[in-house]
C-alpha cells in the first residue's frame, strides 16, 4: 500500500499486488465468463473523458463503461469510517454493473486503435446502485512502484509491457500525471500478507 498525504497536497492511496515469484503469474487477462484470455500489452500513461473501457470482475463478471469524470474527490464509506480519495476517475457502466468483490479489477481500454486492451484504471469502489465505478489511474501505482505489465514470452518466461498514451500538454480532458512533489510524499509500505 502506498499512502501519500500532506496538509497541502491531496492524499493518495494505492494498492498493488506483486508476486513473490514469477511462477505464480499468468500475465493474461480473463476477458469473458467462458475462460477466454487475452494479453494486455501494457498500460496507459493517461486517458481522456469519454473513453470506453472494459473489465472482468470477480463478482459481476464482464462490463463496459465510459469515463464520465476525472480528477474527482470521492468520499467512500468503509469499515474504518469515511475516507476521502482525490484525483479519482468515475466510470459509468454502459453494460453490466459493479458490487462487493469487484475491487481490484482492472479497466482496459476498449477501442479499435493501437491502444486497445491497454490497462487504464483500477476499480476500488462502486456507487450504491452499482452503475458507477470509482477508480484510480493505473499509471500512478505503476510509476510509484516502478512496475510494468508482464507479457508472456514463451516457455514460462515474461517480458515487460510498455507504457503508452501520454496526455497532450495543457489538455485537461486527460488524466494528469502525478508531480514529482506528490511522488516524493509516497513511502512504500510493504506487507508480507499471504
Amino acid at each position: 500500500m502506498i499512502n501519500k498525504s500532506s496538509r497541502l497536497l491531496p492524499a493518495y492511496t494505492f494498492f498493488i499486488a506483486i508476486a513473490n515469484s514469477n511462477s505464480l503469474l499468468n500475465p493474461r487477462y480473463l476477458i469473458n465468463q467462458s475462460g477466454g484470455l487475452i494479453t494486455v500489452p501494457g498500460h496507459l500513461l493517461s486517458y481522456r473523458l469519454g473513453m470506453t473501457f472494459k473489465r472482468m470482475a470477480k463478482t459481476n463478471g464482464f462490463a463496459r463503461g465510459v469515463v464520465e469524470a476525472i480528477g474527482v474527490e470521492q468520499r467512500v464509506r468503509g469499515d474504518s469510517g469515511n475516507k476521502i480519495f482525490r484525483d479519482q476517475t468515475v466510470i459509468r457502466f454502459t453494460q453490466g454493473r459493479t458490487g462487493p468483490g469487484d475491487s481490484g479489477s482492472v479497466w482496459l481500454n476498449d477501442s479499435n486503435d493501437r491502444l486497445n486492451n491497454y490497462a487504464a484504471a483500477v476499480h476500488f469502489a462502486g456507487s450504491t446502485n452499482g452503475t458507477r465505478s470509482t477508480s484510480f489511474p493505473i499509471e500512478r501505482a505503476m510509476r510509484t512502484y516502478g512496475t510494468l505489465v508482464a507479457i508472456p514470452a514463451g516457455a514460462g518466461r515474461y517480458k515487460a509491457g510498455v507504457a503508452k498514451g501520454k496526455a497532450p500538454k495543457n489538455n485537461y480532458a486527460y488524466v494528469r500525471p502525478m508531480t514529482r512533489k506528490q511522488l516524493a510524499l509516497s513511502p512504500i509500505i510493504k506487507s508480507n500478507a499471504e
